[in-house]
């Protein structure tokens, strides 16, 4: 498991691309159904997924396979959701695997565990992870949301990156977020 080096770009995505700032609350509802035939997921309004072809030509790796973003900058940051996989070389099963991912990051510089809690995604109990660290000195601690589940030998692992004290109705949406996570289509 790479987890210290996801961390850098989950940082570097967040930094490097640009979306535009609006203003106004919202109910905190699902506006866009997503599915790439491998992942999905519900988006609140404000929330769009960025081209891989625009991650790509930033350095992103492949490991990558989909990045969401706020429309609004939250403490001078995009608050940004990344989902990357990995191709496994033993069996996992989702719950070990989640508890392999969480063990991952409590070696981040800062590492202090604020939440934990049992979910389901796709059958499979798991558990949400949110934790703070400042995995680049330079810059200020964050929060972090994170989820990792295996799919088909596949490793799948979904991260939220937030300020340190986000707003209530931004916790909301990536909550939504998380708690829509599915690798099975709907049709």
């Amino acid at each position: 498991m790479r987890f210290p080096w996801f961390f850098s770009v989950v940082l570097l995505s967040g930094s490097l691309l640009l979306v535009a700032c609006t203003g106004g609350k919202e109910e905190v509802a699902c506006r866009e159904r997503y599915w790439d035939s491998v992942f999905g997921t519900c988006l609140p309004s404000g929330w769009k997924s960025v081209d891989p072809v625009s991650l790509r030509s930033r350095g992103v790796p492949e490991e990558v396979i989909v990045v969401f973003q706020a429309d609004q900058f939250a403490s001078n940051q995009i608050p940004t959701v990344m989902v990357t996989k990995e191709l496994l070389v033993r069996d996992w099963d989702a719950a070990s695997y989640s508890d392999a991912s969480m063990k991952s990051v409590q070696t981040l510089a800062g590492y202090a565990l604020l939440d934990e809690r049992n979910i389901t995604v796709d059958d499979a109990k798991i558990r949400l992870h949110t934790f703070s660290a400042q995995p680049i000195p330079e810059e200020p601690a964050k929060r972090f949301y994170q989820l990792s589940t295996v799919v088909r030998k596949v490793g799948y692992t979904v991260t939220a990156t937030l300020p340190l004290s986000p707003e209530r109705d931004l916790e909301k949406q990536v909550q939504l977020i998380l708690s829509e996570v599915t690798f099975q289509s709907e049709e």
